[in-house]
């Protein structure tokens, strides 16, 4: 794969500002994803042993429209992965990553995937990560979100602003296989994986701000199906049924964390 030589800059501010910074990860030693199988006895298998990464690089990744992500992800071999907060400044463009336990992590020219080292700055526009998994699902909860208009119009339920806010989606590794000798459909999850961009960092986590973006209409709440090789971290909405409807859990966003426009109180 080729990456673009500006990724290698040493000096970061010898670069134009980015509209929104992410981090790749390039595992050493073998794929950094899910491998899925036929067993021997007809059931399809699901070996997520290779989704860990001890040794590799980490490279900081700059998108200058929030577009350019739907193409990053179709492009991303099967050992890449990434993560959705931005290397530390100081930090060169390539880094060596290793785990925190490794003697080297506390050495120049090495650093790990940790909080100190991944950052979420407190403004600035940002990639928000929504896992919608609807494995397991109650009836009660699946008929909720129907009648709400699915995933988006849940979403947009709890914060105006997800129903204009762009987006990127895919399904996930596990959806839609098919086996073409006997045309047997497995359907391992429900999940699908949407990166919702205008998203906006805040002290108290994420406020969704809705696309003004008229110059380019075709992009703006649509999709874009990904390869099953994609890896990433993964960040879960969750789902539980309650008297008053649909309640999101373990999200980031919250109806006291947005009025009726979708922008933070």
């Amino acid at each position: 794969m080729t990456i673009s030589q500006k990724l290698y800059n040493p000096n970061p501010r010898d670069l134009p500002p980015a509209l929104i910074e992410i981090t790749r990860f390039i595992k050493d030693d073998g794929p950094l994803t899910k491998h899925i199988h036929l067993t021997p006895s007809g059931v399809l298998g699901n070996d997520s042993s290779d989704c860990r990464m001890a040794r590799g690089t980490m490279i900081r990744e700059r998108l200058d429209d929030w577009r350019a992500f739907a193409a990053l992800i179709e492009a991303t071999p099967r050992n890449v992965a990434y993560a959705l907060g931005a290397m530390r400044p100081d930090l060169p463009e390539t880094i060596h990553h290793v785990t925190k336990k490794d003697p080297q992590s506390g050495h120049p020219g090495f650093a790990t995937r940790t909080k100190g080292t991944l950052l979420y700055p407190p403004r600035g526009p940002a990639l928000v990560l929504c896992d919608f998994d609807t494995k397991g699902m109650p009836a009660e909860v699946r008929s909720r979100l129907r009648e709400l208009g699915g995933f988006l119009g849940a979403l947009t339920k709890v914060c105006a602003g997800f129903g204009t806010a762009a987006h990127v989606r895919r399904k996930s590794t596990s959806a839609n296989i098919i086996n073409e000798r006997t045309g047997v459909s497995y359907q391992l999850t429900g999940s699908t994986f949407t990166f919702w961009s205008k998203a906006v960092r805040t002290q108290g986590g994420f406020s969704i701000r809705s696309t003004i973006d008229a110059g380019s209409p075709d992009w703006a709440g649509t999709s874009s199906e990904m390869p099953a090789n994609y890896s990433s971290d993964r960040s879960s909405t969750g789902w539980c049924a309650r008297r008053s409807g649909l309640s999101l859990r373990r999200a980031r966003i919250s109806r006291r964390r947005c009025d009726r426009s979708g922008a933070r109180p």
